[in-house]
């Protein structure tokens, strides 16, 4: 699966991104490897950060599940704000 979408960033800041999945996913924005956590496991998560500016980002979020469950989630959290799913910004959809 790939997910490709721009996303609103609400101010300049560091912003930290938390991937779960259960078997390979990667989080890109504005072309930089973000959140890898590719292979294949059981759930687990994997983050990273990056400093956005205020505005729109694109991203793109890769995944692939085997059998069994197929967990798959992003959290964001920065300084002024607290942990919420990456769907709580407003997002557009590019294509899937």
């Amino acid at each position: 699966l790939v997910y490709e979408g721009i996303m609103t960033i609400p101010k300049d800041d560091y912003y930290i991104f938390l991937l779960s999945s259960s078997d390979g996913a990667q989080l890109q924005i504005d072309g930089k490897i973000v959140a890898d956590n590719d292979g294949l496991h059981d759930l687990s998560e994997a983050h990273g950060a990056i400093a956005l500016a205020q505005g729109y980002h694109p991203f793109k979020l890769f995944y692939f599940g085997t059998v069994g469950s197929s967990d798959l989630s992003i959290h964001i959290e920065a300084p002024f704000m607290s942990t919420v799913p990456l769907s709580d910004l407003d997002l557009r959809k590019v294509s899937k």
